[in-house]
């Protein structure tokens, strides 16, 4: 018993993955009775070339942090800038923080 419901379970499930999810339920809607009995199927091709063809349009990305990904970090584009930023930005922070040191313990000025 068990083997013919693994076995129907298997024959239900195993053509799903040819079919995106979004679609089947598409082609029901946009399929009248005529042509599910075998009828005209000019509707059928009607929706099937109303779906996009080619590659998808590239997004353009939105965002601060996006844009330096897009234009440093992916496809062609990539290069040893970030890590060059990112010392740059380091560098700043040590130089800013050092120097708030240097004026909180030399406030009387002694030294200069």
């Amino acid at each position: 018993m068990n083997s013919v419901i693994g076995t129907v379970a298997r024959r239900a499930y195993s053509t799903r993955s040819y079919i995106p999810p979004n679609l089947g339920a598409a082609v029901k809607s946009a399929t009248p009775k005529a042509e599910s009995s075998g009828g005209d199927l000019s509707g059928l091709v009607d929706f099937y070339k109303r779906i996009p063809k080619g590659a998808a349009e590239a997004t353009k990305p939105s965002g601060l942090l996006a844009r330096y990904r897009a234009k440093y970090w992916e496809g062609e584009n990539a290069s040893f800038t970030p890590f060059i930023h990112a010392m740059l930005l380091v560098g700043a922070i040590h130089i800013g923080l050092h120097y708030k040191h240097h004026q909180d313990t030399h406030a009387d000025g002694e030294h200069h």
